[in-house]
């Protein structure tokens, strides 16, 4: 009796054995009513994507009658193993059997326009135009069914990117407990695990929110799209809800997902509920990050002074030019640090032996430290990076400083490399 396994992926790129039955035979009244219990099974309101099998036409009839909103493609795999043994057995030459898979036909199925396939086509009869009974089996056996593996065609279909491998395979010996633990954990390893790689933008914004597969595809696309000069927009919205289903299990509707503005906002409120009702210093901690982050525009602004003195404009003999804009920034840094100095508290005072004044190029806190740690003030960008190490490898320990949630927002304003900086950095 023929054994027929459905076999499915998820969004960690994880197979599971959705079921599998005993055939009496492979005739389309079985197939029907495979697909029939499989339909019963997963609910009439609900359609697969994709479904992938050899071409076996039993198996397409039915498919077509009783899941007709469904997209069949064939799995390239089985077609490649099939002109292979058809070409080499015309032949009696395994050698010209390989080459013409690697080659006409390799480029018949990866052609992504249709002129291209149409090309390629029109050469593969040119060339083997004195084997007509080969021309006919690739015709009739396969080019009728190139909506179904070759790629301008398949490229219109939403597959996850399964083309080429065949994932039905039996282990008898595995149980479907275990099976759904280590689907569980891999989907709670998405919303909780971070890779480094991903803390950056434009990924940062969907870390947690999509599989750790999706994140492995997006980012060699953002490589790709960097070195091509594309404009990296938002991800999160663009993504399909497959690679966004995190949770499995009773009662969870997988097929929905509320708006990601709507997430956003309950989480900002459970996050001020719990800043609410923790300490107070990071109540004050958090209440000055939010408002320097509202009001960007306004952070080191205030109030003028108001003169009162209108009775005339005082004498000014100084003939010195305007400063420019590197001696402006030292003025300004020296006032700073004398500040600093003043608004210290009377007891530190004594211990203060001496006093560093160093480049006041926008830098000038990386500098202070590179001077004391490093000897050498020009080390300032490599004190950059060893903070940013050092809060990268504590984040737990530097939340306190920074408020919840806002480590690697800091590790990133801290490794900012764009020239001169200002308070924010």
């Amino acid at each position: 009796m023929s054994f027929f396994e459905l076999v499915g992926v998820t969004p960690k790129n994880q197979n599971f054995l959705v079921g599998y039955v005993f055939m009496r035979n492979e005739c389309t009244e079985s197939y029907k009513w495979v697909l029939q219990r499989l339909r019963e099974l997963i609910g009439y309101d609900k359609e697969p994507s994709v479904f992938f099998s050899d071409c076996e036409l039993g198996l397409c009839a039915a498919m077509r009658e009783v899941f007709p909103g469904t997209s069949h493609l064939l799995f390239r795999w089985h077609i490649n193993k099939d002109v292979e043994a058809r070409v080499t057995d015309l032949f009696k030459n395994k050698k010209i059997g390989a080459s013409f898979k690697n080659g006409e036909w390799k480029r018949t199925m990866d052609a992504t326009t249709k002129a291209d396939y149409n090309i390629v086509v029109n050469t593969v009869k040119a060339r083997w135009a004195s084997y007509p009974s080969m021309i006919t089996y690739v015709e009739r056996t396969w080019l009728c069914y190139k909506i179904k593996f070759v790629t301008f065609w398949t490229n219109q279909v939403l597959h996850f990117g399964n083309t080429s491998n065949c994932r039905v395979e039996l282990k008898a010996n595995i149980r479907s407990e275990d099976v759904i633990i280590a689907i569980r954990n891999g989907l709670e390893a998405s919303r909780s695990k971070f890779g480094e790689k991903y803390r950056q933008l434009p990924l940062s914004r969907i870390n947690g929110k999509v599989s750790q597969h999706s994140l492995k595809i997006l980012g060699d696309e953002t490589r790709r799209m960097r070195e091509l000069s594309y404009q990296l927009g938002s991800y999160i919205r663009k993504i399909h809800p497959f690679w966004k289903t995190l949770v499995i299990g009773d009662g969870v509707d997988i097929l929905f997902f509320a708006n990601d503005s709507t997430e956003e906002a309950a989480h900002f409120h459970s996050l001020v509920d719990e800043v609410i009702g923790s300490d107070p210093t990071i109540l004050r901690n958090v209440s000055r990050i939010i408002k320097e982050e509202l009001h960007q525009d306004h952070a080191n602004l205030e109030e003028p002074h108001v003169n009162h003195n209108v009775r005339g404009r005082q004498r000014n003999n100084d003939t010195r030019g305007d400063p420019c804009y590197f001696e402006y920034v030292n003025r300004l840094n020296t006032q700073r640090g004398t500040q600093q100095i003043g608004t210290t508290s009377g007891p530190m005072l004594p211990y203060i032996m001496e006093l560093k004044d160093v480049i006041g190029d926008g830098n000038y806190g990386f500098r202070y430290v590179a001077d004391f740690f490093f000897g050498d003030q020009a080390q300032w960008f490599t004190a950059r990076e060893t903070i940013a190490n050092e809060v990268a490898a504590h984040p737990m320990l530097y939340q306190r400083i920074y408020g919840i949630g806002r480590v690697w927002m800091n590790v990133e304003l801290i490794r900012w490399d764009g020239g001169a900086v200002y308070m924010r950095h």
